[in-house]
Parts: structure tokens; C-alpha cells; sequence
């Protein structure tokens, strides 16, 4: 007989957006989809509208376009926004510190920790 999973149980969901459409977006959207408990949306450019229901916005410093939105991405109360950059290694909690960053993993594990 299966058992039913007690909500109270249940690992919450973290929600992240992803913004741009670069490479490094597009790797990191394929590796967060195989992480159980978060949910991943991806935005390529446009309005953000109303404050986003998400916990996290990840975005590639290098894309021109993301560079433009910055600002506005800044200005989302209470989400934690993520800057990555693959020429130079690094990802840049913007309300905190920067970490080396030299695999897929290693970003992994920084977002992790900052959630």
C-alpha cells in the first residue's frame, strides 16, 4: 500500500527566474530543472510588471540586454538577485559578495547556500 506524502513533510519549493537567454543561462536552466524542490522559470527580456513571485533571479553580468535590466531587476523587494559572469569565473551575490565559480557544480552549490 503507498503511502500519501504529508504535506507538512514536503520539502518547499524555491522559485528562480532566470534571466537572458545566453549560454550560460540556458546551462544553468538544464541543471536547476534536475534539482528536486525548486522551481525554475526562464525570462529572456520584457516587463517584469508586478513584484515577481520568486525567492531568486540568476542572470549573465556578460549579456547586454541583462546589463540593461539590472536596475529594474535591483528594485524586486526581498528576492536575492544572482550575477554570473564565465569569462571571469565569478558569481556575484549583488547584495553581498563575490565566490569563484569554475564549474557548473560549483554555482550550484553557492546558490544552495545562498537560499
Amino acid at each position: 500500500m503507498l503511502k500519501e506524502p504529508n504535506p507538512a513533510q514536503a520539502k518547499p519549493i524555491k522559485k528562480i527566474l532566470l534571466y537572458g537567454n545566453s549560454i550560460l543561462i540556458a546551462g544553468l536552466a538544464s541543471k536547476l530543472g534536475q534539482v528536486e524542490g525548486l522551481e525554475v522559470t526562464q525570462m529572456e527580456e520584457g516587463d517584469l510588471g508586478n513584484p515577481l513571485d520568486v525567492n531568486m533571479i540568476a542572470v549573465d553580468l556578460r549579456d547586454a540586454k541583462t546589463s540593461q535590466a539590472l536596475p529594474v531587476l535591483c528594485a524586486v523587494p526581498g528576492v536575492l538577485l544572482v550575477g554570473m559572469d564565465a569569462i571571469t569565473n565569478t558569481l556575484t551575490v549583488l547584495t553581498s559578495q563575490s565566490h569563484t565559480a569554475q564549474s557548473m557544480q560549483d554555482v550550484l552549490e553557492v546558490l544552495k547556500k545562498a537560499m
